[in-house]
């Protein structure tokens, strides 16, 4: 039997989550109209040469923030303890969709094994550089690093810079986020780093099964 990973990704809406997901899955992104997302999920399998069995990405998008993440939570808390990870993205236009992910960061509620221990669920940070000019927000670097620098939870305790247009950081950042999740039994760990690599188009089909089965579901 495989493994499978489950990740939500949450974040301000139109600040390019469905854009950055496909991008990793197909390696392409369509220029269309934004389209507001309700829920579609994803499924990106895993290269990996130094295991025989599947490995598995479920990416859980769902809409994102309107108002505040609070009042939004309790559409989503069902997914909340099924999630090995989250992943937040905020876009560089504006300082409130960076806000957005801080706030939704102090109400992630902490997955708990049992009475005395608890476990640290990792997030993953997205900054998706969506202007180049002087458009660009007003956030310096220094006000990531206060953020994410001190907080273990935070994958490479780091904000990740993604580009719609360049695949290869998303791949870069993703894969840090599976290098926390999947702990291969071998000893040679770095060879196990190199092989674990997104398979380009994995699940055309089973995306959209998956997608249609969550919409038929919300109509019942």
């Amino acid at each position: 039997m495989g493994k499978l990973f489950r990740v939500l990704v949450w974040g301000k809406n139109a600040v390019g989550k469905t854009s950055l997901i496909e991008q990793l899955a197909y390696g392409r992104i369509d220029d269309k109209p934004y389209r507001e997302t309700i829920e579609d999920t994803y499924c990106i399998q895993y290269d990996s040469n130094l295991n025989e069995k599947d490995i598995v990405l479920r990416v859980h998008d769902i809409g994102g923030v309107k108002n505040s993440p609070g009042e939004e939570l309790s559409n989503i808390r069902h997914l909340m303890t099924l999630v090995d990870a989250i992943i937040l993205v905020f876009d560089n236009r504006s300082n409130e969709s960076f806000e957005c992910c801080k706030a939704i960061k102090h109400i992630i509620e902490v997955k708990t094994t049992d009475k005395n221990k608890k476990e640290i669920v990792p997030i993953l940070v997205l900054c998706n550089e969506t202007v180049t000019d002087e458009r660009r927000s007003t956030l310096t670097p220094t006000d990531f690093e206060q953020w994410t620098g001190k907080d273990k939870c935070f994958v490479g305790n780091r904000v990740w810079f993604v580009n719609i247009r360049d695949r290869t950081r998303t791949v870069e950042a993703f894969t840090a986020l599976m290098k926390e999740l999947y702990k291969p039994q071998t000893a040679n760990k770095d060879a196990a780093d190199r092989n674990l690599l997104p398979r380009l188009g994995i699940g055309d089909t089973v995306n959209r099964v998956l997608r249609s089965a969550a919409r038929k579901g919300k109509q019942m």
